[in-house]
């Protein structure tokens, strides 16, 4: 329990931190208006004359931080709005990608290639990001002290209808709106810089995420329609060996893998189970992932696959969830034999018998088999 509590403040913790770390710049100049704020209070009502040659000093800081702030200003926000139209096309590729109906396998490989392209950190936006935030945080201090010095500091709380007390009321007004339209600035172009998605709610997730099968069935995504166009196949090669006896070579390829995917290919003959293989993917480094065995085939077996089988297909998520049924279409040519995902689903609302199978498989890329023949 006590372990339990260790682990949940731990997390608790590094969200805190990651959250920080990534509005750090919006913390920095909403910190500099509290901080202004603090100075108006602590220096109310001290006597102090402003002389001609502050003001002349102040106007021209005024002056530079005014053209500078809308400049920088502006390149943010157009850099921002370029930034937001890729956003829009990579939110529209994602959608597309967690629904894939109809895409073939080079449709959805180029949309999930332009989508890393579209969501990739640009260095000029990070660049003009944090020069915006440095510009805005001393704009709002150097405005703050000039607004505090012309009103001597005389910060007045409350309604009057004399001109004196409405023109200061009037500054510090200009000046907090002020304050909040750079808090506004830069949270629009770190939200852009951190990738926010345009059309739903949170942020374009990484490359990475959408390849884990795990978060493809927190979103709600079609995994079956997914597999279909993703197209992985198996390959079984008869080759001729050097003493005249034939081996065979097993070959599970992804040409675009899934993090955490559990899968079983059941091969049957005349609708009796010749064999099962099962395995895992983790870590996927790279987008296409090839399994080889070249073990356990015989020529019995490869026979038995030669004249009539069939294959099917089930895919599992990292906590061995039953998510898709599928069965595959078998492709004969010359000394190959190959199974290819086939769009038709098959009902997987019946009790599964291989979920133990599954539940045993280990935390590797890993290929296994299990010989299911009886006698033929």
């Amino acid at each position: 329990m006590f372990l339990k509590v260790i682990s949940n403040m731990i997390k608790f913790f590094k969200f805190v931190f990651l959250t920080v770390v990534k509005w750090i710049s919006v913390i920095l100049v909403i910190s500099s208006s509290v901080g202004v704020m603090g100075y108006f209070y602590y220096t109310n009502g001290l006597e102090y004359t402003l002389t001609d040659s502050m003001k002349d000093k102040i106007e021209l800081a005024s002056w530079i931080f005014a053209g500078t702030i809308g400049l920088v200003s502006f390149l943010s926000l157009f850099v921002a709005f370029v930034y937001e139209n890729k956003h829009i096309e990579a939110s529209r590729m994602l959608r597309q990608f967690y629904k894939p109906y109809g895409l073939t396998f080079d449709t959805i490989k180029t949309s999930l290639n332009d989508y890393r392209t579209y969501i990739s950190k640009g260095f000029m936006l990070s660049v003009i990001h944090w020069f915006l935030t440095l510009t805005a945080i001393i704009s709002i201090i150097v405005w703050g002290i000039s607004v505090s010095a012309y009103t001597e500091n005389e910060l007045y709380l409350f309604f009057s209808i004399k001109k004196e007390v409405l023109i200061n009321q009037g500054l510090y007004l200009f000046w907090f709106l002020l304050c909040l339209l750079l808090i506004g600035i830069v949270s629009f172009v770190n939200l852009s810089r951190l990738n926010k998605n345009p059309v739903m709610k949170g942020y374009l997730p990484a490359p990475q995420k959408i390849s884990d099968i795990n978060f493809l069935v927190k979103e709600d995504a079609d995994i079956s329609e997914i597999i279909f166009g993703l197209s992985p196949k198996i390959d079984i090669y008869k080759n001729q060996l050097q003493d005249g006896s034939f081996g065979y070579e097993f070959n599970l390829i992804f040409p675009i893998a899934l993090n955490n995917i559990r899968f079983m290919w059941k091969f049957f003959s005349n609708d009796n189970l010749l064999f099962r293989s099962y395995g895992s993917l983790k870590h996927i480094e790279g987008e296409r992932v090839l399994l080889r065995d070249t073990v356990f085939l015989d020529d019995t077996m490869h026979s038995l696959l030669e004249t009539n089988s069939h294959v099917e297909l089930k895919v599992y998520d990292g906590k061995s969830e039953l998510q898709s049924k599928i069965l595959c279409k078998k492709v004969m040519e010359n000394n190959k034999i190959s199974y290819i995902v086939d769009r038709q689903v098959i009902d997987k609302s019946n009790v599964d018998l291989d979920k133990g199978i599954i539940r045993s498989i280990g935390q590797t890329n890993s290929l296994n088999f299990q010989d299911e023949r009886i006698i033929y």
